[in-house]
């Protein structure tokens, strides 16, 4: 089945059904998994299959701000330059992240992040060639990282 710019009310249908396989194939509920990384891991997992215009985040709209920069890169040099700056960011961002999950009270928050991380990476090893694409992982994942890291 291939579905491409589903209306908001069918991104809706599939990001609900993508918490219903959660519960029901992973065993990822809200008992053991915070609210927040429940929500990417579906976004990432479920919701953004279908879609040529994949969500870039669940509330905030953190990276949005890079939007601005990277319009003005007017070449694929300082686009590269720009993505190069931010590895150090994510970076930071991750181990921050990670830290807080060492003290979850939430069984299998650490578990559902690393399956997200993987898929990032999976993402980004995808992404190679493609500025822009590379540009979107990177953006996407930074939102992530910000958004779980603030409610965490």
């Amino acid at each position: 089945m291939i579905i491409i710019n589903l209306p908001l009310k069918d991104r809706t249908l599939f990001h609900e059904i993508g918490h219903f396989k959660q519960d029901i194939e992973y065993g990822y509920t809200t008992e053991n998994t915070s609210p927040i990384i429940l929500e990417y891991h579906n976004i990432i997992m479920h919701e953004n299959l279908f879609d040529d215009h994949p969500r870039t985040g669940y509330t905030q709209k953190s990276g949005d701000i890079w939007d601005n920069t990277w319009m003005k890169k007017d070449t694929n040099d300082k686009k590269t330059q720009f993505l190069r700056s931010k590895k150090t960011v994510l970076e930071n961002k991750d181990k921050n992240v990670r830290k807080k999950l060492e003290t979850s009270q939430k069984a299998k928050d650490a578990e559902v992040y690393k399956l997200l991380m993987q898929k990032f990476d999976q993402m980004y090893e995808e992404s190679i060639g493609d500025i822009e694409k590379e540009y979107f992982v990177k953006k996407w994942k930074y939102n992530m990282l910000t958004e779980v890291y603030s409610k965490l």
